[in-house]
């Protein structure tokens, strides 16, 4: 049975746009020019009836006592200006000093968690200060993601290490165990060259330097190959892969990146399915301007708490179930390779799994639409 023939599959919802935010008050550029206006104002009204005043003073217009006049007038309207104009001025930029005094001290002490105070009155500074604690609240998660990153990898990358040096040691006293060791060895060298792969592979996407080579890809053909290929894994496990596809799924994406999606979600369900007697079945097609496939087993599904952090690098539901031998990169993997080809993967819901276990979801533009970052075309 195709995926048109079965119930429509899920389209990923639009997220719901955040509330705009109401704006109150004038803004800073015209409170400075309202307030130095009323200020300029109340000076040429003040010089307008010291001038009255001397003329009705002495009945008559006399042009050297007005000089006078003017001339020791002057210097305090000019201090009486720039007093007010300071004044005006250091009040109109408090914010400003704020946003200053808070990444300064962010600056010295190294804390992200600290935030600009935002006024009431929604105006320049505000956006200026708005704009600044997005970037603080993206730089915090960057970081925190880095630290947490590099401590997964750090833990991962010492076992193998730890029993790569072991291993030497023994095989360096005992000559007879040398064969042995060096299978070990060359073991977890393997397994340290496909985490490190899949560590490079991530950080290209994290970067924005992985560039999909889009191009004409029979989809179909990709994936009855991969299952293929996987048969001789699947036989041992007792598990079965069935595909069901057209039998030819022309579209336009980077064939090396939806292979890598699909052999990850096919040993994920390899790990996490039954055994024996599982079953793995692969199905999809056009839904639109997409391509959408499932790859679904029948074991026991996702538990509701860990299905936030299935996506999670290093995260591994079940450790129990790959014998130590899962880094837990794998969906991460998917979501980075997916996000780079322009689409969306997602665990359906345990109701929506055709087999009863775990059903991932992949929709990607058929057309060879991608992101915003360029591509190359093959």
């Amino acid at each position: 049975m195709k995926v048109s023939d079965n119930k429509q599959l899920n389209t990923p919802q639009r997220e719901k746009e955040a509330p705009k935010e109401k704006t109150s008050g004038l803004s800073n550029t015209a409170r400075i020019t309202i307030w130095y206006t009323v200020f300029l104002v109340l000076i040429s009204a003040s010089l307008s009836g010291a001038i009255l005043l001397l003329h009705n003073a002495r009945g008559s217009l006399d042009v050297d006592a007005e000089m006078k006049f003017f001339a020791i007038l002057l210097p305090f309207i000019i201090l009486l200006a720039a007093l007010g104009g300071y004044l005006i001025t250091r009040q109109a930029f408090a914010p400003v000093r704020k946003i200053i005094e808070t990444t300064d001290e962010i600056t010295k002490d190294g804390d992200l968690s600290r935030r600009i105070p935002l006024g009431k009155t929604r105006d320049e500074i505000y956006d200026l200060g708005k704009s600044f604690n997005g970037m603080f609240d993206r730089v915090e998660e960057l970081v925190n993601r880095e630290k947490q990153f590099t401590s997964d990898a750090s833990h991962e990358l010492r076992t193998p290490i730890a029993i790569i040096q072991s291993q030497s040691e023994y095989a360096m006293e005992d000559h007879e165990y040398a064969p042995q060791a060096a299978g070990v060895i060359n073991r977890e060298a393997r397994r340290m060259s496909s985490l490190l792969t899949n560590l490079l592979m991530i950080s290209r996407s994290d970067s924005g330097r992985m560039m999909p080579e889009v191009g004409p890809t029979d989809a179909a053909e990709l994936i009855y190959g991969i299952a293929h290929v996987k048969e001789g894994v699947a036989k041992d496990l007792g598990v079965k892969i069935e595909v069901d596809l057209p039998e030819e799924l022309d579209i336009i994406t980077d064939d090396e990146i939806l292979a890598r999606v699909v052999i990850n979600l096919v040993d994920n369900a390899l790990k996490y399915g039954k055994h024996p007697d599982g079953r793995i079945k692969i199905s999809g097609g056009l839904e639109g301007p997409d391509f959408v496939f499932t790859v679904s087993d029948d074991g026991n599904g996702v538990k509701e708490e860990d299905k936030e952090r299935i996506w999670e690098r290093f995260y591994q539901a079940d450790s129990s179930r790959t014998g130590g031998q899962s880094a837990g990169l794998g969906l991460s993997i998917v979501q980075s390779l997916v996000k780079a080809l322009g689409g969306r993967a997602m665990l359906l819901n345990k109701e929506e799994s055709e087999l009863g276990g775990a059903t991932f979801e992949i929709r990607i533009p058929a057309d060879g639409r991608l992101p915003a970052q360029a591509a190359k075309t093959k």
